[in-house]
């Protein structure tokens, strides 16, 4: 890293002559000019390293499904992997230590370039790896998978047994 500046972006300067614009006014300027989109589908996952809990429910925005469809707002998947990747060292290199993007190098993901619209799967599969823990969906031990990425329809909107839910095979 020379000058506060990560690999990524003077890549991206290199090639292309100038900074991307950052992700915060990329999100700003899609909650203007973007329509809401409601999500169809949600993911349900069950955590590994917690038995005894209920599976989880994840669903996207209808703002941020908008920027994901509509394309040229969202960081690529690698740039968040790879700053929770950096936390995650970084963490484990100092335990006593609080952490903060400015001691472990800055993070990459609000200075790279937007990626192009995605179609709603594959948005689902970019929140999976963004926001559902790694071991869930990289779990390939076991007999029967982890998550399921299903239609809102099929997840029930009365939550009063939601802690005796469980993942079906």
């Amino acid at each position: 890293m020379a000058g506060g500046i990560s690999m990524t972006q003077q890549d991206f300067l290199d090639t292309h002559g100038s900074a991307p614009e950052h992700l915060f006014n990329r999100i700003t300027k899609a909650k203007e000019v973007l329509e809401p989109i409601q999500p169809q589908y949600s993911i349900v996952y069950e955590d590994s390293t917690n038995l005894d809990a209920p599976v989880t429910v994840t669903t996207p925005s209808p703002e941020w499904l908008a920027m994901a469809l509509s394309g040229d707002y969202l960081p690529p998947i690698e740039s968040y992997l790879r700053d929770k990747a950096v936390e995650k060292a970084w963490i484990v290199a100092n335990p006593d230590k609080d952490f903060n993007w400015k001691d472990a190098g800055g993070a990459t993901h609000p200075y790279t370039a937007a990626i192009p619209a995605m179609t709603e799967e594959e948005a689902m599969e970019y929140l999976l790896q963004k926001d559902v823990p790694p071991h869930v969906w990289m779990d390939d031990t076991g007999n029967r998978p982890r998550y399921k990425i299903t239609k809102r329809s099929m997840v029930s909107a009365d939550r009063t047994y939601r802690n005796a839910w469980r993942l079906s095979a």
